[in-house]
């Protein structure tokens, strides 16, 4: 068996939830940063390449696997209903109105 292999289910899910709020935070903060080089590229190179660029760029594949992936949106979607049962569980602690 190798040393970095996880064999507990639970883990498994942690991990997948961690790279799914890494992939998320990396996709959020380059938002502007991708803008900014855009306008960088349009201001020196010609348009045909910029276009070119634009639909091939890494980020943009990566984007387009990963939301067409359906393991990944299968995890980002147990993620989010996860969230929520958490939520769930702590309206029960909360106070209650009951009308006769």
């Amino acid at each position: 068996m190798k040393a970095n292999t996880v064999n507990n289910p639970v883990a498994m899910l942690n991990q997948k939830k961690i790279a799914l709020a890494v992939a998320i935070v990396i996709a959020g903060s380059t938002s502007s940063i991708s803008t900014w080089a855009q306008d960088k590229a349009e201001s020196k190179v010609p348009a045909a390449t910029v276009a070119a660029t634009q639909e091939n760029d890494l980020l943009t594949l990566y984007r387009q696997a990963a939301f067409s992936d359906p393991v990944f949106n299968s995890a980002k979607y147990n993620y989010i209903a996860g969230k929520e049962k958490l939520w769930q569980g702590f309206s029960v602690l909360t106070p209650q109105l009951k009308f006769p």
